[in-house]
């Protein structure tokens, strides 16, 4: 569950947004939707507790929170499998052979079984979007 309670950033004198209150229930879905520079991605970012809020409180009530940015936010000097076992290792330290079987599998269930070897710059933008997945 997540709770945000009085929600507000600003930035300077400019208010991106105020006073917002919302309740997301477990299994959930919603959607932002706003005219570009409308503050979607602050919100989103300020929920991911990326950027502090000016005033108000989000409490994520859930092991894990996670997010898909615009860009895919890959690091392009790695390979596929390489992206995928950063936060394996990083995040959820798991490590050696298993790390390399859970990747494969995550893998597989996206359809990118085979390129494990290639870098972000050398598949699709639609297989980078699902690794985005997988990675974060």
């Amino acid at each position: 569950m997540i709770c945000i309670r009085n929600l507000g950033v600003h930035f300077g004198k400019r208010w991106i947004f105020k006073e917002i209150n919302l309740d997301i229930q477990p299994g959930e879905s919603i959607v932002f939707i706003g005219p570009s520079g409308s503050g979607k991605s602050i919100l989103l970012k300020t929920i991911a507790k990326l950027i502090q809020p000016t005033h108000g409180s989000v409490e994520v009530r859930s092991k894990s929170i996670g997010m898909l940015f615009q860009k895919n936010a890959l690091f392009d000097s790695l390979t596929v499998e390489e992206n995928l076992l950063f936060p394996l290792r990083e995040i959820k330290k798991v490590t050696g052979e298993h790390a390399k079987k859970r990747a494969a599998q995550f893998l597989s269930q996206v359809g990118l079984s085979g390129c494990e070897d290639l870098y972000p710059d050398e598949i699709s933008g639609g297989m980078q979007k699902r690794l985005g997945l997988l990675v974060h």
